[in-house]
């Protein structure tokens, strides 16, 4: 940048102290590596979160003007039984149990 005639020149010292300490900083360096990473990382996600742009939607047909009447259960069940719909057949009692422990280690005989 050149100096227009009757001004002093630019006077680039304090900008270049100020450049030298952060550039010799290796925290500071390594905090704006950290940072243009993270804005990378939420560039991107946002990028992917918006919805990709949809088709034309196809023109819907168009409702009936009278709707269906639903079909009615033949057998209303009482709304105050705990179970509407209990097991026809349960399963009849199977007894006492077989010999829950045979002996494990019969002794041979000789």
């Amino acid at each position: 940048m050149a100096s227009e005639p009757g001004m002093p020149p630019p006077d680039n010292r304090i900008i270049n102290k100020i450049t030298n300490k952060i550039a010799n900083n290796k925290l500071t360096t390594i905090g704006v590596v950290f940072v243009v990473i993270v804005f990378i990382v939420v560039m991107i996600n946002i990028s992917s979160d918006e919805p990709s742009p949809e088709p034309e939607p196809s023109p819907e047909p168009e409702p009936s003007p009278e709707p269906e009447p639903s079909p009615e259960p033949a057998d209303d069940p009482d709304p105050d039984d705990p179970d509407p719909d209990p097991d026809p057949d349960p399963d009849p009692d199977p007894g006492p149990d077989p010999d829950p422990d045979p002996d494990p280690d019969p002794v041979p005989d000789p």
